[in-house]
């Protein structure tokens, strides 16, 4: 779930909201608070705080409609990623890059993601120097720089996530 802080620009008052919710309901939202609404017009209530369990952000302000897209990528993408998932995605990057989250693949663990290199580039067994790749691989500086030419990161949770 989605909420964001919007503030009336008018009269400086704010008001918490699920996202995403249509102006006319946030209009309501703001009557109910205040008792006398002292704007009507979209552009006098700005978004200034996304949050949710996974990340929170300030911003200078945000439109309503950019905010309700960003609220039905984030609906969309908690239906498709686990709780974890969507953690490991925070660290890196925010609410507007939301739409990229396609672009990733996640991992469950760094062996998990190394796994995947193994097999997609036959590498199991292969002598290297003085070990086998898979040795050669499991040694955390290598798997770092793998990750950075790979355009990948390992969150604190464990979960690897690969930018495609």
């Amino acid at each position: 779930m989605l909420v964001g802080n919007f503030l009336n620009y008018k009269d400086r008052t704010t008001l918490r909201v699920v996202l995403p919710v249509t102006f006319e309901k946030l209009l309501g939202l703001f009557e109910e608070k205040t008792e006398i609404l002292t704007s009507c017009d979209s552009h006098d209530f700005k978004c200034v705080y996304l949050n949710c369990s996974f990340y929170q952000e300030e911003y200078s302000g945000l439109d309503l409609e950019v905010v309700n897209d960003i609220a039905e990528a984030f609906t969309k993408a908690e239906k498709s990623h686990t709780d974890k998932e969507l953690a490991a995605y925070f660290e890196k990057y925010d609410f507007k890059s939301i739409n990229s989250i396609d672009n990733c693949k996640f991992y469950g663990s760094k062996e998990a993601f190394v796994n995947k290199l193994y097999e997609k580039y036959g590498l199991t067994d292969i002598k290297f120097l003085w070990t086998t790749i898979d040795n050669f691989l499991d040694d955390e500086a290598v798997f770092e720089e793998f990750c950075l030419a790979g355009n990948s990161y390992q969150a604190t949770n464990g979960i690897v996530v690969e930018v495609e």
